[in-house]
C-alpha cells in the first residue's frame, strides 16, 4: 500500500493524500503488479513510453465505471516509486534529489485538479523520471541528451551533432525567477562536472516559453517568463498549429478552440488572448545555454 508518509514528503495536498489512500485501498492491489511490471521491464527508453502507455491504460481498465481515471494513472506512478529509487541508487543519487524529482508527480496532480477538477494525472511523461533520466536539481531538471541538430559554436565552444548536451525541462511549481535558474544550473554543473568537457555545461531546451513570437507578443515586459527565456541562444522554432496546450499553464483550462471563457485577469493572460484571437499559430522555440561554472555566468 501507498504510505501517507510517502504522499507527504512528495508534497501533495492533505485531502489529495486522503482521496489516494482511499482509492488506493479499493485499486491498488490490481495496480501494483503493473507498475512492478513496466519498473522490471529491460525495455529501451524508445520502447518503454508506449509500455508506459499500455499498462497506465491497463490500470484505467482496472476500474472502467470509475468517474476519474486520472487518479488511477498516478496510482500506476506511485507504485513505481520503490523501483525507481532503487535504480537512482545505484547510480549514487542522493535521496534529496530522488524525492525532489518525484515531487513532479505531486506538481501534476495539482495542474490536473485545475484543469479537469479531479485529482490524478494526465501526463504520460513520467517514464523518463522513472528510467532515471531526469534530475531536479533546484528550480529545473535537467537530463543527459545528445545533440542532434547543426553545429553550434559561441565563446570559442562547438557543440557538433552526435555531443553530449544537457537537456534543461521546467517543472510547474515555484515562480520561473531568473536567480533560481541560474542557480539551478550552477548545481547542474556541480552534479555534471566530472564528465563534462573544460568548465561549460551546455544545456539545451524545448519548450513554449522559448518561442519567439510569444517572447515579442505575449510575455509582458519584465517578467519572469521574458528573463527566462532571455537567458538563452534562440537557435530554431517550429508550430504546432493552433493547439494551444501551454492553456494549461496560463489559463488553468484546456483549449477547446475558443477563448471565450477564459479568464483575463493580468497580462499575460490578455496578451495571450489576443495573440489566438489574431489567428497566430501556437509553437515551441529551441535554446542553448554555455554555462560557465567556475566564472558562474552564461558564455554569449
Amino acid at each position: 500500500m501507498i504510505e501517507r508518509k510517502l504522499l507527504e514528503k512528495l508534497e501533495f495536498e492533505s485531502e489529495d493524500i486522503d482521496y489516494i489512500i482511499k482509492c488506493d485501498k479499493r485499486y491498488g492491489s490490481k495496480i501494483s503488479p503493473l507498475s512492478s511490471e513496466f519498473m522490471k521491464s529491460e525495455k529501451s527508453e524508445n520502447e518503454r513510453r508506449a509500455f508506459s502507455s499500455e499498462l497506465v491504460q491497463k490500470a484505467v481498465d482496472t476500474a472502467p465505471d470509475f468517474d476519474n481515471p486520472y487518479i488511477l494513472r498516478l496510482l500506476f506512478w506511485l507504485y513505481c516509486i520503490p523501483y525507481a529509487k532503487e535504480h537512482y541508487k545505484k547510480k549514487n543519487i542522493s535521496e534529496e534529489i530522488f524525492f525532489d524529482t518525484m515531487k513532479d508527480l505531486s506538481c501534476k496532480t495539482h495542474e490536473c485538479k485545475e484543469v479537469f477538477g479531479k485529482t490524478g494525472i494526465y501526463y504520460p511523461y513520467f517514464y523518463l523520471h522513472f528510467g532515471c533520466v531526469y534530475f531536479a536539481l533546484g528550480r529545473l531538471q535537467f537530463c543527459i541528451d545528445t545533440y542532434a541538430h547543426d553545429t553550434y559554436s559561441s565563446g570559442g565552444y562547438v557543440i557538433n551533432k552526435g555531443d553530449r548536451i544537457y537537456s534543461c525541462h521546467i517543472p510547474s511549481g515555484d515562480r520561473l525567477t531568473e536567480e533560481k535558474c541560474m542557480q539551478s544550473l550552477q548545481r547542474a554543473y556541480e552534479f555534471f562536472k566530472p564528465e563534462l568537457k573544460g568548465n561549460i555545461l551546455p544545456v539545451i531546451c524545448t519548450s513554449w516559453l522559448l518561442y519567439p513570437p510569444y517572447i515579442e507578443r505575449v510575455f509582458p515586459k519584465g517578467s519572469n517568463m521574458e528573463k527566462f527565456a532571455k537567458l538563452f541562444d534562440i537557435t530554431g522554432q517550429y508550430e504546432t498549429g493552433r493547439r494551444f496546450t501551454e492553456c494549461e499553464r496560463i489559463f488553468g483550462v484546456a483549449f477547446e478552440g475558443s477563448t471565450e471563457n477564459f479568464p483575463c485577469d493580468n497580462s499575460l493572460r490578455r496578451n495571450m488572448i489576443e495573440y489566438m484571437n489574431s489567428g497566430r499559430l501556437s509553437g515551441h522555440g529551441i535554446g542553448i545555454i554555455l554555462y560557465d561554472g567556475i566564472k558562474r555566468e552564461i558564455v554569449r
